[in-house]
């Protein structure tokens, strides 16, 4: 026979409570209750759960503490102090240990939880904290859950021993873990993939965030899984930020690679397969008129540039404004060295007229071409020079342009870069004018020292030919001047 609750095969026998004989003194009547030097876990659920004898005398167990003795936490408390020396002894009824219902358990601490295992006493439950539940193994706290129902890993972990483990896998778990100060990683076969750094980059294939042309950090990117229908975006990113560059994607190569050697970045569109061909003819960029998704751009299947429209014309781009406004309008701004654009035939130098490098059409015909060798056409001799008096300051007479002009020598010639048989062209020399009348020479081509993209450039001058027609005109009303005053002599000689 024994006494106690259902008999389980851990704990089949009785237990012998320490004794208290040395520490009576007459006055004391609080003692902890430990079974060989610890407190006993799970704490006896009641005091009719154990034995108690002193001086030889059964003490009654009284919840209430009146007489005999009470439990309060993990202490046997008397209603009277036992005397001096008085022989104590007490058991833990078998089994007393097991109660599931309504156990109240002492706190215990990492190194002793209050819910542990007889093989391994450093290994189970505790209260860590206010309303806290700790989880220790080998008597080091593992991980707790709050009055919140927060569970946390107080371990870092690795990415060969992710802190959360899922799965398996071959060799490694995957998992969750952290490299870092304020750093979360996911791992799989043992390798850092993913990285949630302490600045709110996330860093794919990578454990560090770059730095681009000398800025500052950038978030990376946001990604999401497109269900079925494709209503979703397969990459999302997005900004509230109203500073500069708040939102911007970049991809670039290392700076230790040569340039030229690697391709910088490229946007890829391919179909699901073996062969990864291409998911499209075209790549669309769209925006959002009032609720209306509208296409506003796109590159097509022949590497054509497509604005405000979905239909190639003939050229590599094509812009098309449907209302009054330019087509096209660039804008340079710089201060000192403001530039243009420039038009380059990289590969060939046809100096001709049918080379065009602008055109101005309208839906009849051409009424616009700049030609490769730089002659320009248009359409009924309509061109038109600013020579309105209200934009004109310091008006005076020209002085008289005849002694310059009868020095200049008219000559036959062909530019170097024509055929031996091409038309003879009828100029002047700028050099030669420049002897009698500098003011109409300028410098066509700014001479420049060879650099390592390009070789030196010798310095070409050119006449300023508007200027050069109206001295004409002028020498010619001198002229005219002249004819009319000799005429004048002439009749009068004649008269006398």
């Amino acid at each position: 026979m024994y006494l106690g609750n259902n008999l389980v095969a851990a704990n089949s026998a009785y237990r012998l409570i320490d004794s208290l004989t040395s520490s009576f003194n007459g006055t004391t009547t609080s003692f902890a209750l430990t079974v060989n030097s610890v407190t006993p876990v799970p704490f006896p659920l009641n005091e009719q759960n154990v034995l108690i004898s002193v001086g030889g005398v059964p003490q009654k167990p009284d919840p209430t503490g009146a007489e005999g003795f009470k439990f309060s936490g993990t202490n046997i408390v008397f209603s009277s102090a036992p005397k001096t020396g008085e022989a104590f002894w007490g058991v833990v009824l078998a089994g007393a240990d097991y109660v599931n219902v309504g156990v109240s358990y002492p706190d215990g601490a990492a190194a002793t939880p209050s819910i542990t295992f007889n093989s391994n006493k450093t290994t189970g439950i505790y209260l860590s904290g206010v309303s806290t539940l700790g989880f220790t193994t080998a008597g080091v706290l593992r991980s707790t859950i709050d009055s919140n129902g927060n569970l946390s890993i107080l371990s870092a972990g690795s990415a060969t021993i992710p802190a959360v483990a899922v799965g398996t896998g071959t060799t490694y778990a995957p998992g969750i873990y952290s490299p870092g100060t304020d750093q979360v990683a996911i791992s799989t076969n043992g390798t850092q993939r993913a990285t949630i750094d302490s600045s709110g980059n996330f860093l794919v294939g990578g454990t560090s965030s770059t730095v681009w042309n000398g800025g500052t950090t950038k978030k990376v990117l946001v990604l999401t899984n497109p269900n079925a229908s494709g209503a979703n975006a397969i990459f999302s990113a997005q900004t509230n930020s109203t500073t500069v560059d708040s939102g911007a994607i970049f991809e670039g190569y290392a700076s230790s690679v040569t340039a030229g050697s690697a391709a910088l970045g490229s946007i890829a569109f391919l179909r699901e397969n073996t062969s990864n061909t291409a998911l499209s003819s075209y790549t669309a960029f769209y925006t959002n008129n009032a609720g209306t998704i509208l296409e506003k751009m796109r590159i097509d299947s022949s590497g054509r540039l497509l604005v405000g429209t979905s239909t190639a014309l003939s050229g590599h781009s094509f812009y098309e404004a449907t209302s009054g406004i330019y087509a096209c309008y660039f804008r340079q701004a710089h201060a000192s060295n403001p530039l243009g654009i420039v038009v380059n035939y990289s590969s060939a130098s046809p100096n001709g007229t049918g080379n065009a490098f602008f055109e101005g059409n309208d839906s009849t015909t051409a009424r616009f071409v700049a030609r490769s060798n730089g002659g320009l056409a248009n359409y009924s001799a309509n061109n038109a020079n600013l020579s309105d008096i209200n934009t004109k300051k310091d008006i005076s007479p020209a002085a008289d342009t005849w002694n310059c002009l009868k020095e200049w020598e008219i000559v036959n010639y062909r530019y170097k870069d024509q055929p031996d048989d091409a038309d003879l062209n009828l100029g002047v020399i700028a050099q030669q004018v420049a002897e009698s009348c500098p003011e109409v020479i300028t410098i066509f081509q700014e001479a420049k020292e060879a650099t390592e993209d390009a070789p030196a450039r010798e310095e070409r001058l050119g006449v300023k030919e508007q200027q050069m027609y109206w001295m004409a005109i002028k020498a010619l009303q001198e002229a005219q001047i002249r004819i009319e005053q000799l005429e004048t002599k002439v009749a009068a000689l004649e008269g006398a």
